[in-house]
């Protein structure tokens, strides 16, 4: 399975133990699935800006999508359960409700489990 992989795409697993190469294999596949967002027309991208806000931990990550006469605001977390995704996997998904709602979107990135106790990920929605 891990030959089929595309080149740029580099997992040293082989000494890990299973279930963190596993581990491994299913965040690199995560971040590495997105939407293709060149497949829309440049008329029809968002403009996006990142920046960081303070949080009780360090830096959160934000990604604010913001379409021309914007009438609102949605804040945005990447799914995955705690342990999967970025800010980055979603890219496509918030271009697409900044543009069809008409709203502006703060994606925000969050620590993910195994790097960081549950306690600091909560902590970190209360930048």
């Amino acid at each position: 399975m891990l030959q089929n992989l595309p080149r740029e795409i580099s997992l040293d697993v082989d000494h890990l133990p299973l279930e963190d190469a596993l581990l491994r294999l299913r965040r690199t596949a995560f971040r590495t699935a997105r939407f293709p967002v060149e497949a829309m027309s440049t008329d029809d991208i968002v403009p996006t800006q990142d920046l960081s806000i303070d949080g009780p931990h360090g830096g959160i990550p934000l990604r604010i999508y913001t379409p021309c006469r914007a009438a609102g605001v949605l804040v945005h977390f990447h799914g995955g359960g705690w342990v999967l995704g970025s800010i980055d996997g979603d890219e496509a998904y918030c271009q697409a409700i900044a543009r069809r709602a008409r709203c502006t979107v703060v994606s925000v990135d969050y620590r993910l489990a195994l790097e960081n106790r549950l306690q600091c990920r909560i902590r970190g929605f209360h930048g």
